[in-house]
């Protein structure tokens, strides 16, 4: 992954489109993928996943299969994640002739633990966010050597997966003019 400086360091309805339940106590299911190849290389078609939004609904990945995608990983006792998260909107609404789909997982809450429906919450009425998902991820979703999850070394992580649903790009640190010059590459 491209590496920018000005980021966080850090060790860091009841059934899915494709048939598989949620579970509502745990809001995170991983791995659901048709094809076996899924991965978090860059070429590669990520894992599927469903987690639960600021709204308390699903959002799965593959339900968004033909769109150009930015994930952005954020903790919310990061800095930096904060100011993308002041952004998310905007660059959504910059984009929406590309129908793009700016999504932030948030891995962390302010204590470091997996956060709330309430922390997914007050993250959007903090940073104004009314029309990108804000996600309750966890750790399990990332993999400091990336066999079996994103592989995040700092806060926040941007992955950008284009239309085909494979994976163009990741970076990690938050900097709005290059966050836009991968969605332009992406496009």
């Amino acid at each position: 992954m491209t590496m920018l400086m000005l980021g966080c360091f850090k060790q860091a309805e009841n059934q899915s489109e494709s048939g598989k339940p949620i579970e509502e106590e745990a809001p995170i299911v991983l791995g659901i993928h048709d094809d076996e190849d899924c991965s978090h290389g860059i070429g590669e078609s990520p894992c599927n996943f469903i987690l639960r939004n600021q709204e308390d609904a699903p959002w799965e990945l593959y339900e968004h299969s033909g769109k150009p995608i930015v994930i952005d990983f954020s903790a919310m006792w990061c800095g930096p994640c904060q100011s993308a998260a002041s952004h998310a909107d905007a660059i959504q609404s910059e984009y929406e002739d590309y129908d793009l789909e700016y999504v932030t997982i948030l891995i962390q809450n302010t204590e470091g633990e997996s956060p709330s429906l309430e922390d997914v919450q007050l993250w959007s009425e903090s940073f104004g966010i009314e029309d990108t998902d804000v996600l309750q991820g966890s750790d399990e979703m990332i993999d400091y050597t990336a066999e079996s999850g994103y592989p995040i070394t700092a806060w926040p992580t941007f992955v950008f997966i284009n239309s085909e649903m494979k994976i163009h790009m990741g970076i990690y640190g938050w900097s709005e003019e290059s966050v836009k010059k991968y969605i332009d590459e992406m496009l």
